[in-house]
């Protein structure tokens, strides 16, 4: 019990900082074995800032039950100040027996959402403890789900439908919608067992079914603490807060709760006390914790560690992900693109405060991985369509220009018709989708010239930098020249109608940054082969590869090569959604590799078309690319890159 011994720890910075970020969330996480030689656990409370979680309590106790977790939440509650600016805030403490207990004159105002991970005794503790409830960490939770479909051996195209029928009802935005949704849920999981093949057999599914309703859709504390309603109420999202702006849930997206950050913190934890050959008793976990000796004089701890790195963070621009970067980008193209058409009324329709509706974007030039990925795996196959309609994820009217290629977007909460939409959600750490995003800013740029002003601005800020950062952090060998070189987002525009915006791959090719290079020495000859396409819908094989040419100092390189290789800049997009190189034969061709020969004739200049920075070669015959792999050499420093 919490009686047997427990120590809560915090500051007057940290109680203030609890004060200031901590109304609305808070995230707790436990910790095992902090001392040595006994089984203690250091548990502690974060709140969200702009700037990242910061710790504003701890305690260490030796266990992690409902007792003890209810008492340090009080105990946290009751020690946070009030914001009333009369109050002095005294601080009185008092004997309760062996117990201790310190409190604040002040009326509790501390009552915040709570993120924790599926453990039940800390579910109740917030609940008795007299917090808003509990908020399920979403990596917690997938990963739970993940696993007993694991041992359901419910494994690729079953488990991509499992997922799908689970991620929906997660969606759902209210009590009531839940239980309709499970019903849903019911119906499909049975009915995979009457497709043929079928997708699992009875048993499986009704053992899936038993868990779901065991851990997940019955339970009320739990399934309320997972569903979408107390995410979009943390975040501030839903018909009492008026249609989102342009910086709706942006300025705000560190209210995301999640137990990640706490977790995180263990780390820094480790590297402060716990790997310390003195840490055999409470005492001096308590003394590098607090930054106080047992003499009361100041040393330096967790929570100092923790205000200094607020300090030197507080006031600069937040840091934003590169999934938000890039999903403002891509609704600042689409702006950009349909004002310079004209047809910016006819492409985003503001039904009404509750409503819009957006045209499809079309084959994406702006592309999230540099590799090939599973971008052509649907998220949400056909058979989960009636679930979709069902739960109206954008609203009532949710699909109701699917036919004519639009996207419904609920102008309150950012959710919207589309699968990342349905597939992320709008409180994860992703955000709302591009749709959601172009909405609001046509919304602002409609409100008046100053609002249209300072919309055209930031549009062309967000692209210009994501364009140009990318194309900066790359080699220069790798580099798309004209991408890199363009003055201003309007030119990137225009640019981006013929090349596709790719990032680093993170994996230095070893390759010099000149852009001349001495001719290689020879190096072994390796062939990727393409068959030939029947009823092709292009002329030309879509290699799903990217090329800039290779220029020599030397008049001819060795080994009787083409006067004319070509480099593999990066991979593109293929009509069919993938990434990179489809169905092939042979070696496998990746950025770097340098081609000099089709078809076994290096004598013939390789087909390359300058505009698109592909090869043409026919579909309608096999292909094969002769290509080599430079020998890696200490790469150059680009000018001014330090």
């Amino acid at each position: 019990s919490a009686e047997k011994g427990l120590l809560v720890l915090a500051t007057d910075e940290s109680l203030a900082l609890a004060r200031e970020f901590g109304l609305d969330a808070a995230a707790t996480d436990c910790k095992h074995d902090t001392t040595r030689g006994c089984r203690s656990m250091y548990s502690h409370v974060r709140v969200p800032t702009p700037w990242g979680w910061v710790l504003v309590a701890a305690w260490i106790g030796p266990a992690e039950n409902t007792a003890t977790i209810d008492t340090a939440l009080k105990a946290l509650a009751a020690n946070v100040p009030c914001s009333d600016p009369t109050c002095p805030h005294t601080v009185t403490g008092r004997w309760e027996g062996h117990l201790y207990r310190q409190c604040r004159c002040c009326s509790r105002t501390f009552r915040p959402w709570v993120g924790t991970d599926k453990h039940l005794p800390t579910y109740r503790a917030i609940e008795s403890a007299g917090y808003r409830g509990a908020v399920l960490d979403l990596w917690h939770g997938f990963k739970a789900y993940d696993q007993r479909l694991l041992a359901l051996n419910i494994r690729d195209s079953a488990a991509v439908l499992a997922n799908g029928a689970f991620r929906l009802w997660t969606r759902s935005e209210s009590d009531a919608k839940a239980t309709l949704m499970r019903a849903e849920v019911i119906t499909f999981v049975l009915a995979q067992c009457r497709t043929v093949p079928p997708v699992w057999n009875i048993e499986q599914a009704v053992q899936l079914l038993q868990y779901c309703d065991s851990c997940w859709f019955l339970p009320d504390n739990i399934r309320q603490s997972w569903i979408d309603e107390r995410r979009l109420s943390v975040m501030g999202l839903g018909g009492t807060h008026g249609p989102m702006t342009s910086t709706s849930g942006v300025l705000d997206r560190h209210l995301n709760i999640s137990t990640g950050p706490p977790e995180n913190s263990h780390k820094v934890l480790d590297d402060l006390f716990m790997r310390a050959q003195l840490n055999r008793d409470v005492m001096t976990v308590a003394v590098r914790v607090s930054g106080k000796d047992a003499h009361g004089r100041d040393g330096v701890g967790v929570f100092d560690f923790e205000m200094k790195r607020l300090a030197d963070q507080r006031g600069t621009n937040p840091k934003v992900s590169v999934d938000v970067r890039l999903s403002t980008a891509r609704a600042a193209l689409q702006l950009l693109r349909l004002l310079a058409a004209g047809n910016l009324d006819e492409k985003v329709v503001l039904h009404d405060d509750a409503t819009a509706f957006v045209h499809k974007f079309g084959n994406e030039r702006l592309l999230r991985h540099a590799e090939p990925g599973d971008s052509g795996v649907r998220r949400f196959p056909w058979a989960l369509k009636a679930m979709k309609d069902v739960l109206k994820h954008a609203g009532p009217l949710s699909f109701s220009r699917v036919d004519d290629d639009f996207y419904t977007v609920d102008r309150y909460t950012g959710r919207c018709d589309c699968d990342a939409s349905h597939y992320h959600g709008v409180t994860s750490a992703v955000g709302t989708c591009k749709h959601a995003r172009l909405t609001a800013w046509v919304a602002e740029y409609k409100s008046g010239p100053s609002g249209a002003e300072a919309v055209v601005k930031a549009a062309q800020q967000a692209l210009y930098t994501l364009v140009h950062e990318r194309e900066r952090s790359k080699p220069v060998c790798l580099r798309c020249g004209p991408l890199y070189t363009a003055a201003d987002a309007e030119a990137i525009v225009e640019l981006l109608d013929e090349h596709v915006s790719v990032p680093p791959t993170g994996k230095s090719t070893g390759l010099d940054d000149a852009v001349r290079a001495v001719a290689p020495p020879a190096h072994e000859e390796l062939l990727f082969s393409v068959a030939a396409v029947r009823d092709a819908s292009s002329p030309h094989h879509d290699l799903g590869l990217l090329f800039v040419p290779v220029e020599y100092e030397d008049e001819a390189p060795e080994g009787g090569r083409s006067l004319l290789e070509l480099r593999v800049a990066s991979y593109s997009r293929r009509a069919s959604g993938g990434v990179g190189p489809g169905d092939h034969a042979g070696d496998t061709i990746r950025p770097g590799d340098i081609v000099f020969a089709v078809n076994g004739d290096p004598e013939l200049p390789l087909p390359y078309s300058q505009a698109d920075q592909t090869l043409a070669l026919p579909a309608y015959k096999p292909a094969t690319l002769h290509f080599y792999r430079p020998t890696p050499t200490p790469g150059r420093e680009e000018e001014g890159a330090g």
